[in-house]
C-alpha cells in the first residue's frame, strides 16, 4: 500500500526525532479514515522503524485484509475477551 499511497499523496511529516531509532516504543494514533492506520505506518517507516499494529481480530476475519495483516505480522486483540494476550504479544 505505501508505494502507492506515496505516488498519490504529498507528504509532511512532524516529530519524527521523538520516535526512538530502537528498543520498545509505543505510537498511540487516533485515526478517523481507513487510511490512517497506512499513513501512520508510513510515519513510523520514515522515523527508521517498522511499524507493528494492534488491531482488532474481526480485521484479520476479512479475507484479503486478515491475510495482509497477518503476513505483516500485525497483532490480533479480542476486544471482548479482554485482550491481555494482544499486550503479552506487543
Amino acid at each position: 500500500m505505501l508505494p502507492l499511497a506515496r505516488a498519490y499523496f504529498s507528504w509532511r511529516f512532524e516529530g519524527l526525532s521523538t520516535i526512538p531509532p530502537s528498543g520498545p516504543a509505543i505510537v498511540a494514533c487516533n485515526h478517523a479514515s481507513y487510511l490512517d492506520p497506512i499513513v501512520n505506518a508510513y510515519a513510523v517507516v520514515r522515523a527508521g522503524r517498522r511499524p507493528r499494529f494492534i488491531a482488532k481480530i474481526e480485521l484479520f476475519r476479512i479475507p484479503v485484509v486478515g491475510w495482509a495483516l497477518a503476513g505483516a505480522n500485525q497483532i490480533p486483540v479480542d476486544r471482548a475477551g479482554g485482550g491481555r494476550a494482544a499486550l503479552e504479544l506487543a
